[in-house]
């Protein structure tokens, strides 16, 4: 007697339970691999687990927390050095 095991597709946002939790993963994402790699991934796993439109708004609001991060991170270097 052989038992069947069922193998599914695992989307990390399948257990997210806010979009702010979200756009935290996927700013994470960005700053964990220079390469882009994750952060390409993450993209992907949104858009299946949300939708395009709904994505779409997701990665808005996640570039705009990275865009800030990445100023402020500027900003800092730049008084160390001064």
């Amino acid at each position: 007697m052989t038992n069947e095991i069922k193998i599914s597709r695992f989307n990390p946002c399948d257990y997210m339970e806010s979009d702010e939790e979200i756009v935290d993963y996927l700013v994470d994402s960005y700053f964990d691999d220079p390469d882009g790699y994750v952060y390409t991934r993450a993209c992907q796993f949104v858009t299946e687990a949300k939708g395009a439109v709904v994505a779409y708004g997701l990665f808005y609001r996640a570039i705009k927390e990275i865009s800030r991060r990445e100023k402020r991170h500027c900003t800092e270097a730049k008084h160390a050095i001064a």
